[in-house]
């Protein structure tokens, strides 16, 4: 069976804490999504921003039609329990170019864009990988401020796209998801809107980040301020928006079903990289497939294969980024987490429950959407992993670490 955007897959009668989370209101679309539980839902479903256009000819996923094997049935008991347990908006499971599985919950269905958080990071990698083939850039190894002329003499400045791209500049800025007004965040967001009201000097929101803590490329560390780096020196590069590129050089290429979106997250009006795209699920998925295929879709090269394994294959990385020496378990390739698995295998990761688990040699993709408790849940996580061991094992993959 073809899919396309009119086939609806129900959701499940009940989902857990369904009035906590804003049934009874209809799921109210709200701005309070730390404070207030019930924004959760509706906000991360409800695009806005800048539309990625899809392809005039999308890539067709199949519904599987073997269900009846105990392979698959052992599988949909498994996944559907799960969703019994976890605030999970939508989980798809796929291989090849057919849907194993695939079930909503909170009202939410196959139409909706859900926002992707930092899952969004790895889509920022893909288009370094392609500008670099294109001479948008001429080199990884290039510095920032050979882009981004006003961050000379800073640290930031001198720090390699390359670096960037693993999270290892070594300067100080501390990842915090709170209202706190003083976090790093809040501080650099505010210079950004300081810079749009007076003298458009966006660069001084990043030069409040000055002090280096430890030599560039030698450690991980998570900091979703050197993503927005990286999109405001691509966009000066190349000419273009994230949202150009991101349709002219992955969206349609690929075969998008249904449009995305870019939120526009800073005063100097650049998408929000490091959290702000929204799509389908079974367009994550596409994306996702078209990764497990190295980047090549129906024999056109989208993506440069050896960019793409220099990003998710942990045998390429430096050791301090390798699985269970970036984290006690994940490592840290080009803005995407590597399993520590024997069988390459990597993931896109946001908060409140979205990834794409992706692992190439099988073709399976899982794609998750949520709307968990914590920004970052470390059990809810371990429960996710296990799944996705239970769902490689049974078709066909390998869990083997």
């Amino acid at each position: 069976m073809l899919l396309s955007s009119t086939v609806q897959v129900s959701s499940l009668k009940a989902a857990p804490e369904e009035e906590e989370m804003g049934v009874s209101s209809g799921y109210p679309v709200c701005q309070s999504i730390v404070t207030r539980v019930e924004c959760r839902v509706g906000s991360f479903s409800h695009p806005a921003g800048k539309k990625v256009l899809s392809s005039a000819e999308p890539k067709q996923l199949k519904h599987n039609i073997e269900g009846k094997r105990k392979e698959v049935a052992d599988l949909r008991r498994r996944l559907e329990q799960y969703l019994r347990e976890q605030k999970t908006t939508g989980l798809l499971v796929l291989k090849k170019d057919e849907i194993f599985f695939e079930q909503y919950q909170y009202e939410r269905h196959s139409d909706m864009q859900m926002r992707s958080f930092s899952m969004s990071k790895t889509i920022i990698s893909i288009l370094f990988g392609i500008a670099e083939q294109r001479g948008v850039i001429d080199s990884l190894d290039d510095v920032a401020s050979k882009y981004y002329q006003e961050l000379a003499g800073f640290e930031y400045g001198s720090t390699t796209i390359r670096n960037l791209l693993q999270m290892s500049s070594g300067v100080k800025f501390e990842e915090n998801y709170s209202t706190n007004k003083y976090s790093d965040f809040a501080r650099f967001h505010q210079r950004l809107k300081e810079a749009s009201v007076s003298n458009h000097q966006y660069a001084e929101a990043f030069k409040l980040f000055n002090q280096r803590q430890y030599q560039q490329g030698t450690r991980f560390s998570y900091s979703s301020i050197e993503t927005e780096l990286l999109c405001r020196l691509l966009v000066r590069a190349s000419g273009s928006t994230i949202s150009e590129m991101t349709q002219n050089w992955l969206w349609r290429p690929m075969g998008a079903e249904s449009d995305g979106y870019w939120l526009v997250g800073g005063a100097d009006l650049v998408e929000n990289c490091g959290g702000g795209f929204y799509a389908t699920l079974r367009d994550y998925a596409r994306l996702g497939l078209l990764l497990a295929e190295d980047g090549d879709s129906q024999g056109q090269q989208i993506i440069p294969r050896d960019y793409l394994l220099l990003a998710t294959d942990p045998k390429q990385q430096r050791d301090a980024f390798k699985p269970r020496h970036a984290t006690p378990y994940w490592g840290y390739g080009y803005l995407t987490w590597i399993f520590p698995m024997k069988a390459r295998t990597f993931a896109l990761i946001g908060i409140y429950g979205q990834s794409i688990f992706v692992q190439p040699d099988a073709g399976i993709v899982m794609v998750e959407t949520g709307v968990y408790d914590l920004p970052t849940d470390e059990q809810a996580m371990r429960k996710k992993i296990q799944l996705w061991k239970v769902s490689l094992e049974l078709l066909g993959g390998s869990s083997r670490e």
